[in-house]
Order: C-alpha cells, then sequence, then structure tokens
C-alpha cells in the first residue's frame, strides 16, 4: 500500500513556497524490471519522486536545497530549453533538468540515475524519446565510472544496469562485453542470474523492457535443461 502526504517546501532558487505531494511509505508486490525499475505499488510514485518549482522551474528532490552553481545552472537557457521541451513528456524534463543540474556539478551518478528514471515515464507516455534519454543515462554513468563515483552500493547492479541501456539502445556488442566482464567476477546469485539472462536477450537483438522475474524463470529453466550425470 502507498501513503502519500502534502508538505510544503521553500524553493532555494526564488523563494516562493508551493506544496507538493510525498510518499510516506510504499511497497513492491514483484522483483523490479532489469534496469532496477520497481513494480507496483512503488512503481506508479515515479511522479513523487521529482519536484519542480511552479515559479522558477528548479527541479530537485528537495528544491528547499541548493548552492551557488545550482541556482545559476537553473537560470540558464539551456535548462530552460530543456524545461520546456516539447519532445519529452513534462515528467522526463524534470528529471532530465534534474540531470542537468547534478552533471554540472559533478555528479554524474545521480545525473545518471535521473536520466533512467525520465526515460522510465517515457517507456509509459513517449515510447519513442526513451532511447534518447538511456543514451543520456549511458553517457552520465561512463562519467561516474571515470571519475570513480559509485553508481550503486550492491555488487553487480552498476554492470546489470549498464548491460541493459546498452541493449535497450540497441548496442549489442557492448552489453554483451558488460556481461561477459562481469560474470567472471564473484557475484551474488540473483545478479548473476540478470546478466545471463541480459547476454541471452543481446544474443537474439531483444530491445524490449524485461523483469529480473523473467530472469529467476530463464534461469530454472536453463538449469532443469542440464543433463544430470
Amino acid at each position: 500500500m502507498t501513503s502519500l502526504c502534502k508538505e510544503k517546501e521553500k524553493c532555494f532558487i526564488c523563494g516562493k513556497t508551493s506544496e507538493f505531494t510525498g510518499v510516506m511509505s510504499t511497497s513492491s508486490s514483484d522483483l523490479p524490471d532489469l534496469d532496477t525499475r520497481p513494480s507496483e505499488m512503488k512503481r506508479s510514485t515515479l511522479q513523487y519522486w521529482i519536484r519542480r518549482c511552479p515559479s522558477c522551474g528548479y527541479c530537485a528532490d528537495q528544491i528547499s536545497h541548493g548552492d551557488g552553481k545550482t541556482a545559476a545552472i537553473v537560470k540558464g537557457e539551456v535548462y530552460h530549453q530543456q524545461l520546456a521541451d516539447p519532445a519529452y513528456p513534462e515528467l522526463a524534463n524534470s528529471f532530465l533538468c534534474r540531470a542537468m543540474i547534478q552533471a554540472d556539478v559533478g555528479n554524474h551518478a545521480e545525473a545518471g540515475w535521473a536520466a533512467l528514471h525520465a526515460a522510465w515515464v517515457c517507456d509509459d507516455h513517449k515510447p519513442g524519446m526513451a532511447s534518447a534519454c538511456r543514451s543520456k543515462a549511458i553517457q552520465l554513468f561512463q562519467g561516474a565510472m571515470e571519475t570513480g563515483e559509485t553508481i550503486s552500493e550492491e555488487t553487480g547492479v552498476a554492470e546489470a544496469v549498464m548491460a541493459d541501456l546498452y541493449r535497450r539502445t540497441g548496442q549489442f556488442e557492448k552489453a554483451q562485453m558488460v556481461c561477459l566482464s562481469a560474470l567472471f567476477k564473484p557475484l551474488p546469485e540473483l545478479i548473476t542470474q540478470v546478466l545471463t539472462y541480459q547476454k541471452a536477450l543481446t544474443e537474439r537483438q531483444d530491445m524490449k523492457g524485461h523483469t529480473v522475474s523473467q530472469a529467476v524463470e530463464y534461469a530454472k529453466i536453463s538449469e532443469s535443461r542440464k543433463p544430470h550425470s
């Protein structure tokens, strides 16, 4: 069950106070998608993961926080072009603006997640733009890895997400390389199952969204087909 609440927050950039919906609690009924997108009911809270100031357009998880550099970005022309880009759904633009801010202040990992969240919005409302968001997420996560940022605290999740991003954007060779490289490492069983499934999807050039539950089922079927001595 998901519990929501109303919260007032004062914008760091313009000083205006606005009311937003906050998530007090939620839950997931099943395992997530391969790119970590949660199942319902948490899945439907995506619209509350980011806030956009209705006055100045500042997009953040908490618009009461920021600094001088953030303010300069939000007031810039490039930011406002993204904020109102008609090619994307409004919520996707909010996440992409969040990604722009985080990338400009050096938080490439957070920026990558924001771009991926924009892709999820597009998956639901404008599928044709989802690939562009995923390509942006790839670029940002690569920047994070180059600077030694942590994409995920969970072992193997970064590789699993990168493999999915490459596969969903049709970069099958790169997805395959990520899977093969990661599968040489000691990984949790579930991550091994996910990467093995990603490898199989890549081999048949499948660009569709899939779930961790499907990866687990694939592992069970593969195990059942092995000859027993």
